[in-house]
This record gives C-alpha cells, sequence and structure tokens, in this order.
C-alpha cells in the first residue's frame, strides 16, 4: 500500500505542468482558435436559427460552432487542474493548491460560460450568451503565449494591429446579429414590402442563411 502511494505521488508530480510548457502553449493556442470559432458562431446561431436549421449542413454546423468547443473548454478545464503556478517566486505543484487556486480564480468564469451546454436542454437560446465570456479567455491566454516564446518588436506590433482588425470585424458581426434578432422579434417588420430583405431588383427573404447575414451586416454598419 505504502508502495501505491509512491508510486501515485511520483505520477501526479510527473503530470504537473509548468505554465510555461511548450505543451501547455500548444493546447491553449487550439483552444483559442477553437472559441473563436464558437464566440462568432454563439450570436450567429440565436439571431439566425430559424434560417440556419433549414442548411443541410446545419448539424455539423451546430458541432464544430457549438458543441465541440464545449467539450474541449471541459478538457481544458481539467488540463489547467494538472498545470501549477508562481507564487512569490515560487513553483507550486501540489495539486490539492493548484485546484483551490482554481477555484478562487477562474472556476466562476469557467461555469458561467458553460452554463449553455450544461444545461442546454432547459434553457432558452438567448442564454447562450453567457458563453461570450469566453472573449475574456483571449488576453491571459495571449499572454501565456507571449510570455513562453520570444516576439521581436515588429511582430508584437503586426499582432495588435491583427488584434484590433479581428476586433472590429467581430463588432460588426455581433451588431449584424443583434439587428436581425431585433428585427425578427417583429415578423412584420421581417415579411412586409417595405423590408430591408427586399428591393426592387432581388427578393432575398426565402433565400439561405448567408443573404439574411450579408444583408444584416451592411444595414447594421452602414
Amino acid at each position: 500500500m505504502t508502495i501505491f502511494r509512491i508510486s501515485f505521488t511520483k505520477f501526479s508530480q510527473f503530470i504537473i505542468l509548468k505554465p510555461d510548457s511548450t505543451l501547455k502553449m500548444f493546447f491553449e493556442i487550439l483552444f483559442l482558435l477553437v472559441m473563436v470559432m464558437n464566440v462568432i458562431y454563439i450570436p450567429l446561431f440565436i439571431a439566425f436559427s430559424k434560417v440556419l436549421i433549414k442548411d443541410k449542413r446545419f448539424e455539423d454546423f451546430q458541432f464544430y460552432g457549438g458543441v465541440f468547443p464545449n467539450i474541449l473548454h471541459i478538457l481544458y478545464v481539467i488540463f489547467k487542474l494538472n498545470v501549477g503556478f508562481y507564487t512569490n517566486g515560487i513553483f507550486v505543484s501540489d495539486q490539492k493548491l493548484i485546484i483551490l487556486n482554481y477555484f478562487k480564480t477562474e472556476f466562476l468564469r469557467d461555469f458561467l460560460s458553460l452554463i449553455p451546454f450544461i444545461f442546454e436542454n432547459y434553457v432558452p437560446n438567448e442564454i447562450k450568451l453567457f458563453a461570450l465570456i469566453r472573449i475574456s479567455f483571449k488576453g491571459k491566454i495571449a499572454k501565456g503565449i507571449t510570455d513562453t516564446i520570444y516576439i521581436t518588436e515588429k511582430n508584437e506590433a503586426i499582432i495588435e494591429l491583427v488584434t484590433l482588425f479581428s476586433s472590429l470585424l467581430y463588432i460588426a458581426h455581433f451588431g449584424g446579429c443583434v439587428w436581425y434578432y431585433f428585427i425578427n422579434l417583429q415578423p412584420d417588420l421581417l415579411t412586409s414590402q417595405s423590408s430591408f430583405l427586399r428591393n426592387d431588383l432581388y427578393d432575398i427573404l426565402n433565400s439561405d442563411w448567408k443573404s439574411h447575414y450579408v444583408y444584416s451586416l451592411y444595414y447594421a454598419t452602414v
């Protein structure tokens, strides 16, 4: 029994990673990319669900945009419980302290962003907006990555420019989805002859969700 405890302790210590480990960096890059996909999907699904479900690739879209990111997020939580942290310059590798630190610092944010997935069958689609809390992960993960690898001032400026441009695109995307969502709450406005989905040349009211999205994006930003 004593031998088993010693072996288990050594194994536990072995799987505790340092915050600047390469494995952690790769996992966080993957998580960041998938979360970007997820926060794009969420407002799109809430606003355009009525026309999205008509798309023959809707199930794939729903899996890769909604289900897979949530599964990865749960795996990411488990992964974080095996990553140590520094306090006062001392590396902490005790898993009990790591778990305690996680509950103090990140548990609430993770739990709130996973609420739509955990209670998916019991809450309305609008609750999925809780998952947008994941946007706040970006700063910490990006800082962790930049602390792990060396980035020149030139590349840092490029990254900041790309981040700014991406933020502007996302604001436009979110604005277009909000526009369509509120218009969709009033079906008469959506289907009337004066609807923004009708004009002299095209009638896209019965077209696919992509056309609805492009028009919503246009009217929300122009």
